[in-house]
């Protein structure tokens, strides 16, 4: 029946009864070929028990020793990998039950014997012989508990299938034994009927080990604010709203979009129409607004340093979400020497910059360092000399490193550009008489080096933002 709708099934077996016992090798690859895409688990050598009273037939194997039920369990998975292959067998079924569930009294021997498979079993699941009735995840697989018996698989079935699912996964899980289709009333079309409407419905129909897998892999997964990160090395499935969507292993998935918040001066503010200080004067934070498709919110300022933006930086994490990412660029005016206000060291700029990062990174924030604009004092055609704001670019380069913030060396990018100039040609980016501020082109042209190294930059995961 599995195999008439594609999907597998577990089947625990005994390695030493039925169509197993003393098999030679063609018998072996006939059981091979028989089981084929379907998963096996062991169902202990002997399916030993130990209560010394309990009558269940001939094939009952009394153990009294721990020793004795534990090369038991080992005997059977290496009989068993014999035929399936080796590591093929990662699930046990218990025969009867753990000993420390069904015996009335349980001893020491009992419970070495359920501590061996609980603890240092090397089975990713083991399967009890009683029923839960539920249709939740089990909290540990191996004290897994199906959902019920298959005489009940119309019941549960038809429950399962009806009900809405709901934001959580539901398992329902079915166990019995081949031979009881033969000894009770119970007719095996109940598995075929409820085969056919599971798959006609979309149900995944899945082995032990797959839902085992599947569960561990989900469980690694982190859901934050604005993302689901997969941690696992399988691809993971989510429902949000009415779409699924499918998170490959060791990957992000981005529900929310972000806002990328711009802390930085007057060479990127967004200057208001009807506060501008000087007629044509830009901020590459305007054009770089347009060349991305999330949400920009430009909190630079004139006249700011990592000193003086202080309280202003303090409202723009206060108003940020985890997940978002806030560009910080600063150093012309920390190092005006000229307005103490503004001016702050080397050492007190790096202190400055690591009390930004720490506010970020507790908010769940993502702080980006860019290098400050290339003003062009000391410019001559196809040169450029170093300048004072080079101590602060380099600073925040060297913390960048120390700190593990992502640096988008914009400054050097614009060195490069500026570079291919003469100076009549590089003036035609600044304002008229100014060698710091753009005009509209020069903030065109910054805003369009500030993406080309997001672009660059796959760690940033800003890419696919670009437009």
């Amino acid at each position: 029946m599995f195999n008439k709708y594609g999907v597998s099934g577990t089947f625990n077996l005994v390695s030493d009864q039925n169509l197993l016992q003393n098999a030679d090798e063609a018998r072996k690859a006939q059981v091979r070929e028989m089981y084929s895409g379907q998963e096996i688990a062991n169902h202990v050598k002997k399916h030993p028990h130990m209560d010394s009273t309990f009558v269940v037939g001939p094939q009952a194997i009394y153990v009294g020793t721990s020793a004795e039920f534990i090369k038991c369990i080992e005997d059977g998975k290496t009989e068993l990998e014999e035929i399936f292959g080796e590591g093929s067998i990662q699930g046990m079924a218990w025969p009867y039950n753990d000993p420390t569930v069904y015996l009335a009294n349980p001893d020491e021997e009992a419970q070495r014997v359920s501590d061996y498979v609980l603890n240092e079993s090397p089975y990713k699941y083991v399967r009890r012989s009683d029923s839960s009735g539920s249709f939740a995840l089990p909290e540990n697989f191996k004290e897994w508990k199906f959902t019920t018996h298959f005489k009940s698989i119309d019941t549960f079935g038809e429950q399962f299938l009806e009900e809405p699912s709901g934001d959580e996964l539901r398992l329902l899980s079915v166990w019995g034994h081949s031979y009881e289709f033969a000894n009770t009333s119970t007719p095996i079309s109940l598995i075929d009927d409820f085969l056919a409407d599971a798959v006609a419905q979309g149900v995944w129909v899945a082995t032990n080990v797959e839902v085992v897998d599947y569960v561990t892999a989900m469980r690694k997964a982190q859901i934050t604010d604005d993302s689901i990160i997969n941690n696992s090395d399988m691809e993971l499935y989510f429902v949000l709203g009415y779409n699924q969507v499918t998170v490959p292993a060791h990957s992000t998935y981005k529900y929310r979009t972000p806002t990328i918040y711009l802390a930085g001066d007057s060479t990127c503010e967004d200057y208001p129409e009807d506060d501008t200080p000087i007629p044509g004067i830009m901020g590459w934070g305007t054009k770089f607004i347009d060349k991305v498709t999330i949400p920009v919110d430009n909190r630079a300022k004139r006249n700011m340093s990592t000193v003086t933006f202080k309280d202003a930086y303090d409202n723009l994490i206060a108003d940020a979400k985890s997940g978002d990412y806030v560009f910080i660029q600063f150093g012309h005016n920390d190092s005006m020497t000229n307005r103490p206000e503004r001016y702050c060291t080397i050492e007190e700029f790096k202190e400055n910059l690591t009390g930004y990062v720490n506010k970020a990174e507790a908010k769940g924030v993502i702080p980006v360092f860019l290098t400050a604009t290339r003003g062009i004092y000391g410019f001559t055609d196809y040169t450029m000399q170093d300048d004072a704001v080079d101590l602060y670019r380099n600073a925040m380069k060297e913390l960048g490193a120390e700190l593990g913030v992502i640096t988008l060396d914009v400054a050097e990018a614009h060195r490069t550009f500026l570079k291919t100039l003469t100076k009549q040609e590089a003036l035609t980016y600044y304002l008229d008489g100014d060698v710091t501020h753009f005009n509209e082109k020069g903030a065109e042209l910054f805003a369009q080096i500030v993406v080309d190294e997001i672009k660059k930059n796959t760690e940033l995961g800003l890419g696919e933002y670009i437009k």
